[in-house]
């Protein structure tokens, strides 16, 4: 259960940010690349921090024994802390890749139109 879970939050991760950022078109302004670049960084750093509280909750409400009660409770929060302090930095490396991959494939698509007549 917890492993379908995860993996739903992984796919949202992966797909939100890159319909976000993929939405508009190639002719759209300077500034609307960047909005869309800055809401794709923030809806990733919003998911991430959905997963791991939800995870970690959901975690909490399947464990049956004492013992794994404690090893959730236990926990120093650290995963909590990592993604409200550096969450963002995976969501903006994730959409510079993105970026970067659109950038080729239309310096591609444009050099190739401008060498065949």
């Amino acid at each position: 259960m917890i492993a379908a879970i995860d993996a739903l939050f992984l796919f949202l991760q992966i797909a939100v940010p890159a319909a976000i950022l993929f939405w508009g078109g190639d002719e759209t302004t300077r500034m609307a690349r960047i909005v869309r670049g800055l809401l794709a960084i923030a809806a990733g750093y919003v998911l991430l921090n959905l997963s791991v509280y939800a995870l970690q909750t959901l975690s909490l409400q399947i464990a049956t024994t004492q013992e794994e009660i404690r090893r959730v409770v236990d926990h120093d929060g650290a995963p909590r802390v990592f993604a409200l302090v550096f969450g963002w930095i995976p969501a903006a490396f994730y959409v510079a890749l993105l970026a970067a991959g659109r950038a080729i494939v239309s310096f591609m698509r444009n050099s190739r139109r401008k060498r065949w007549p």
